[in-house]
């Protein structure tokens, strides 16, 4: 298998266009400078060719490259059949000294109402699966919420049941099941903003609507104070070992907030109004 001259074929205006009525002469694609059909990810690319699998390490920009392959069939040394395959690449910023097969760069983001959509890369993606791990806050160790299905690089955790922060990271499995590496940890967090969980004992908070301060008081002492906004998103956090606190929340915009109170076995919410 060689690495050979693509075909002119559709361009990013007309990407589907229609063949012409008549043959004609094969057109071959340009190039822009420094790149060329045996240089097609840039002169600076390393082509490593081992028992018909070719590797590529593209040492240029990043993005969607297209190149093409022949590949020839031999009997007795002769060519008996030869094929034109073109196929396109997705050229990725790989961190420097990082192992290829090491998922990284997870992300976690907010799918729909406690669903956590997972994302990450992997420079060389030579994985069967990826095994996804998850924690709250609240829990001493990760357990493992399933695999994706093949090496794709994304997942949904639609099994959240209760309000709190959430980790996560994930394993790449290889072929023979042993393990490529694990990805960092994302973090995020998830409120019922509309309900309480819990009741903490004797909770007193005042002025609201509030132009600044805000005073809390209650009879169980609190380890955490969060403001999130009407999404959920988390905007400030103070930790507390105290049954009453006063928050200064005069530079946040005017609007509507919750305020999240934890305690050592209960957890309140409430909502307040920021003038």
């Amino acid at each position: 298998m060689l690495i050979a001259r693509p075909y002119q074929g559709g361009s990013p205006i007309n990407s589907t266009p229609v063949p012409p009525s008549s043959l004609s002469a094969v057109q071959l694609v340009q190039y822009n400078v420094g790149y060329s059909s045996l240089s097609p990810l840039g002169s600076s690319s390393i082509y490593t060719m081992n028992n018909n699998s070719l590797r590529i390490i593209a040492n240029g920009s990043t993005g969607q490259y297209d190149v093409a392959l022949m590949a020839s069939e031999y009997r007795n040394g002769t060519i008996i059949a030869q094929r034109n395959i073109e196929a396109s690449i997705l050229v990725l910023d790989c961190p420097s000294g990082f192992s290829l097969d090491i998922p990284y760069d997870l992300k976690a983001t907010k799918f729909k109402s406690f669903q956590t959509e997972l994302n990450w890369r992997n420079c060389e993606n030579n994985v069967s699966m990826y095994e996804v791990f998850r924690k709250r806050d609240t829990d001493s160790s990760y357990s493992s919420l399933g695999y994706t299905d093949g090496p794709i690089r994304s997942y949904i955790d639609s099994n959240i049941q209760v309000s709190g922060e959430y980790y996560y990271y994930v394993k790449g499995i290889p072929k023979d099941l042993d393990s490529s590496g694990v990805s960092d940890t994302a973090r995020i967090d998830w409120y019922k903003v509309s309900v309480n969980e819990h009741d903490l004992k004797g909770i007193s908070m005042y002025p609201n609507p509030t132009t600044g301060k805000l005073h809390i008081t209650t009879k169980e002492r609190l380890s955490s104070i969060k403001i999130v906004d009407i999404q959920g998103k988390q905007i400030t956090e103070n930790r507390s070992n105290s049954k009453e606190v006063e928050m200064d929340i005069g530079n946040l915009t005017s609007g509507i907030y919750y305020i999240i109170l934890k305690g050592k076995t209960a957890t309140y919410t409430q909502k307040i109004i920021k003038q």
